[in-house]
């Protein structure tokens, strides 16, 4: 999942299909959103509007993303980066999507000059699938939550 974010070329594990890698800093082969986040916040660090999306509804057949909006918003001289999750699998994938999403934050925090702020995910399906559901008990016994 780590090359999903890093790497931009096809992700066989995703069908194939267009990393987060691509979507975020080559959308639709034309635009680097990330860096244009960027230079949006050291144009004005108050901006509302620094938003990009990982769907290319355009070509987006086999695999919607997960992860599907990244929207950065300064709050008392700090970065915030709030995400919109149309599904997150806390199974196996979610730990490496938060870490790698932490990672952006502070990424373009410091290349538009700011402090890192909090990371907020907002997920409408947060699942686990079956084959890992003995991994997800283990896990939840030992913090006590079940």
């Amino acid at each position: 999942m780590v090359r999903n974010f890093t790497v931009q070329e096809h992700v066989k594990e995703l069908h194939n299909e267009t990393p987060y890698a691509s979507r975020l800093c080559s959308y639709m082969g034309q635009k680097d959103q990330i860096q244009w986040v960027i230079d949006r916040l050291r144009e004005n660090p108050h901006t509302r509007s620094a938003a990009v999306t990982t769907l290319e509804p355009l070509t987006d057949e086999g695999y919607i993303p997960c992860v599907s909006l990244l929207d950065f918003q300064e709050e008392a001289g700090a970065l915030n980066l709030t995400v919109y999750c149309r599904a997150l699998d806390f199974g196996c994938k979610a730990y490496v999507n938060l870490v790698m999403l932490y990672t952006i934050l502070q990424t373009v925090s410091e290349k538009a000059g700011m402090r890192h702020g909090r990371l907020t995910l907002i997920v409408k399906s947060a699942h686990y699938y079956c084959k890992d559901e003995d991994k997800v008990r283990h896990i939840l016994r030992a913090e006590g939550a079940i």
